[in-house]
């Protein structure tokens, strides 16, 4: 006989972590939602070290494929919202992320020097945790040249 967690039977889209337990407060996302928005942070000089410069590189290239304007065509995504739902947080936790959340976004979400743009209505959120926490992990060169 072979053991088994509880975890083995969850749908895969709800992560390991049963989150859908414990009760929610809506009271919080109304003090969150009443938050005023936020300027972007810039950067502050030059990235200093060699794995920082690479990181401002690849940095640079998201930021760039990111400031787009859609397709005129829509991708070829399911109508159901459970099924979308269902196909982003699946392929979340296959990219290894530890929990995946989809929130309404609210219009203070936006940064104040950014255009918000009205189609999109929620956010995908993703937690990752930090795999390596050892205290030799912490100390190690490549650790120390980003700054």
């Amino acid at each position: 006989m072979f053991l088994t967690t509880r975890a083995a039977s969850r749908p895969y889209h709800l992560g390991s972590y049963p989150l859908e337990a414990p009760p929610r407060e809506p009271q919080v996302v109304e003090v969150e939602t009443a938050q005023p928005a936020v300027a972007s942070k810039k950067r502050s000089g030059e990235a200093q070290g060699p794995l920082a410069r690479a990181s401002r590189d690849y940095l640079d290239i998201f930021v760039a494929n990111a400031v787009r304007t859609p397709a005129p065509a829509r991708a070829p995504i399911p109508d159901d919202p459970h099924r979308r739902m269902v196909d982003v947080k699946g392929y979340g936790y296959f990219m290894n992320a530890s929990q995946v959340g989809i929130c309404r976004m609210p219009a203070s979400a936006w940064y104040t020097d950014a255009k918000a743009i009205a189609e999109h209505t929620h956010a995908v959120v993703l937690l990752l945790q930090h795999r390596r926490t050892c205290m030799a992990c912490r100390q190690r060169p490549a650790k120390r040249s980003v700054k």
